[in-house]
């Protein structure tokens, strides 16, 4: 049975060379399908599982790529790209609802994440400074203060005999001040050999500077003993303002990040329960509010779309995700003819 050749076959449509308007696009529909995958994976992993919001991101960067080379390819051989375009539109939803989400949180990072810590400092600050002032006012702190006011007198006094011009050494007014001493200690301590009458006058400066180490040692023992308390209130202490100087810092250096606005809240909490514990602590207690810098989450951006949170970053946010996606196709509807191209 013969058979017979079709018009096509006999006229076939003769292969379009590539040009390098076809190069610039396919680099474009790489950069801007690649991106829009990229800010549609940030944009679901705020919310979604990383495996999940990985696969949604890679079938939205590919489906975009491959609907803007068929759009192309369509234009070019003057075939309907209504179909297409469905096809677009589908994936256009999606991509510019995670890629809003994901640009308008790059916007605000800085700014509401930035306001939020630093309002939180001010509270930490106002809070701490507060907690400082009634562990001053402690009656172990005014106690252990007293203390060592007294102490700091008598070694005075005791130094001042021992390197008396007239009678140094220890004679018997400064063997009275170290009994002042051992009585503020509540111990004895360990008897030095002084120096002989005609020693040199630096021989005596080292005795004194040994006989103060000593007492300093002595003192810093029965704080850690006997008055435990105090000592756990000067621990306290230093606690307070080694994280006062860590979240200073952060405010300083505008190290923003919503966990460190987060951290301050908890300290700050768990600062004052310890010092109810500590000291009875009865003063103001401040609270940090962490939510004004809830973003990332599709419910947190719809809500600061609602209360029209940064309208800038609104407007920006919207005209980017949709040019990013969009760009390709309508270069390919704008410059691409059939069987020929601008």
């Amino acid at each position: 049975m013969p058979e017979f050749i079709e018009a096509d076959d006999m006229n076939p449509r003769p292969t379009r060379p590539m040009t390098i308007f076809d190069i610039v696009f396919a680099i474009i529909a790489v950069l801007a399908s690649g991106f829009s995958g990229y800010t549609t994976f940030i944009g679901f992993a705020y919310d979604l599982p990383f495996p999940l919001a990985l696969v949604i991101s890679i079938i939205v960067g590919l489906g975009l790529l491959i609907i803007n080379f068929r759009i192309k390819d369509a234009r070019i051989r003057g075939d309907n790209v209504g179909a297409t375009l469905v096809a677009f539109l589908l994936f256009f939803v999606v991509s510019f609802i995670s890629n809003t989400n994901a640009i308008y949180t790059y916007f605000l990072q800085n700014d509401i994440v930035g306001e939020a810590q630093t309002k939180a400092w001010h509270i930490f600050d106002k809070g701490t400074q507060s907690l400082l002032s009634a562990l001053g006012q402690s009656d172990f702190s005014v106690e252990a203060n007293r203390v060592k006011q007294d102490l700091d007198l008598a070694k005075r006094n005791l130094r001042n005999q021992i390197l008396d011009p007239g009678n140094p050494g220890m004679g018997p007014k400064a063997r009275q001040h170290l009994q002042e001493v051992e009585t503020i200690l509540g111990v004895n301590l360990t008897r030095l050999q002084p120096p002989s009458p005609n020693s040199s006058s630096s021989s005596f400066e080292k005795y004194a500077d040994r006989l103060e180490d000593q007492i300093d040692n002595a003192f810093a023992t029965q704080f850690r003993t006997t008055r435990s308390q105090a000592f756990e209130i000067d621990g306290f202490r230093d606690k307070l303002m080694k994280l006062r100087a860590l979240y200073n810092n952060t405010i300083t250096e505008k190290q923003f990040n919503s966990d460190t606005t987060d951290l301050m809240k908890s300290d700050l909490a768990s600062l004052y329960v310890e010092a109810d514990k500590l000291i009875g602590y009865h003063g103001e207690r401040l609270e940090i509010d962490n939510s004004v810098d809830d973003i990332g989450s599709f419910q947190y951006t719809w809500n600061n779309f609602f209360n029209l949170t940064n309208v800038p970053a609104i407007i920006l946010s919207i005209i980017i995700s949709i040019v990013l996606d969009i760009l390709t196709p309508t270069l390919s509807l704008l410059l691409y003819k059939p069987e020929m191209e601008f």
